[in-house]
């Protein structure tokens, strides 16, 4: 007896597909998009008073090691407690912070490592041969302005780890 799910599996298997050769990728439904910014509001509101909790268990679990003098263990918490900051900044939906905090590939053919790309606070981004402006202009969105006025929107996934161009074939990750 054939599987109904198959079909559904094999779709969602090969739904990449279009972009890894090279083709332009579907507009996202607007639906999507909301049921997406509900979730991941609503995934941020939940991780707070767990997030708080934790930091309160780790400042004091420092302050004890601290004053028995056990500094390898407080070192170890202070790690800990580093790896927490900067999971909550890694969190769903903080575009700006991510797009600061690392370099980006921009690349315009599959499995391509493309060149480097930056992004800075002033509100410029270059890569060579490109100099232009940044803005965020969605969650996910970041509207580039090169300088002969051309737009080019990059779309990020929900991870902030990688993107594409909206109705293009640019994509990129996080730098290597």
């Amino acid at each position: 007896m054939k599987s109904p799910r198959l079909p559904i599996l094999l779709a969602l298997a090969l739904a990449p597909l279009p972009f890894l050769l090279g083709k332009d990728i579907p507009k996202e439904p607007d639906e999507l998009e909301r049921i997406r910014q509900t979730y991941l509001q609503r995934r941020t509101d939940a991780l707070k008073p767990v997030n708080t909790w934790y930091q309160a268990q780790l400042d004091a679990l420092q302050k004890k090691f601290t004053q028995t003098g056990n500094l390898d263990a407080a070192l170890a918490i202070r790690h800990e407690m580093d790896w927490l900051r900067d999971s909550e900044a890694d969190a769903p939906g903080d575009l700006h912070k991510a797009v600061l905090g690392s370099k980006w590939s921009w690349a315009d053919k599959p499995n391509d490592k493309g060149v480097q790309m930056t992004f800075r606070e002033d509100g410029t981004v270059s890569h060579i041969g490109m100099h232009g402006t940044w803005e965020t202009t969605g969650p996910r969105d970041v509207t580039i302005t090169v300088s002969d006025g051309a737009k080019v929107v990059l779309r990020f996934d929900v991870f902030m780890k990688s993107y594409y161009q909206v109705g293009g074939k640019i994509h990129g990750r996080i730098w290597p």
